[in-house]
């Protein structure tokens, strides 16, 4: 989960950009809609696993 302000800065392969844009910049295939778990109340998200700031612990 993504949780930042969308102003945030991640990087994202070699370019440091703003997280709503990083995940503007994810192809379509990168997402998939799932439920969020139990207490979700049968909604359904948008999710997308990838690697930011790669090397500082606990960016994933």
């Amino acid at each position: 989960m993504l949780a930042v302000a969308s102003s945030h800065r991640v990087i994202l392969g070699t370019r440091s950009r703003r997280s709503d844009q990083a995940a503007t910049a994810l192809p379509r295939r990168a997402w998939q809609t799932l439920s969020a778990g139990t207490g979700a109340k049968g909604r359904l998200y948008q999710w997308a696993l990838v690697d930011i700031d790669r090397g500082q612990s606990g960016c994933r």
